[in-house]
């Protein structure tokens, strides 16, 4: 496993064989690791919450328009290049692997996308 510098290793538990304490061990890192996992993403959507509350005092904002939604996709933008040093779009650009089904897409809102059937271009 990959060290990230953003989680910090606490010393993670190497596995001896034989010994269930250790297992026991390394499977309560992970879970740590799970759980510190959890807490970032749910920091970060506390944060994009602040953002738009604070845009919402805004003189000028108004719900539903096109410079309101310009903004929040510039924002988003710039916390996810803050995190992973690449704009969204980029970040789909890179996970797309056309070798996979689906593209490699790792989670959807349908369980099956239906394949569209070619058209001749004629109605």
């Amino acid at each position: 496993m990959l060290r990230n510098p953003a989680l910090p290793d606490r010393g993670r538990p190497q596995p001896s064989r034989g010994a269930f304490g250790s297992r026991d061990r390394l499977a309560d890192y992970f879970d740590e690791l799970l759980a510190r996992i959890r807490e970032i993403r749910a920091s970060e959507a506390r944060v994009y919450q602040r953002i738009r509350e604070i845009f919402a005092l805004a003189c000028d904002y108004r719900e539903g328009e096109e410079e309101t939604h310009i903004f929040f996709a510039t924002m988003q933008n710039k916390m996810h290049f803050a995190a992973a040093g690449m704009i969204a779009a980029e970040i789909i650009r890179r996970r797309a692997d056309a070798t996979q089904s689906n593209m490699g897409l790792t989670s959807q809102r349908i369980k099956y996308i239906p394949r569209r059937v070619p058209c001749s271009g004629r109605g």
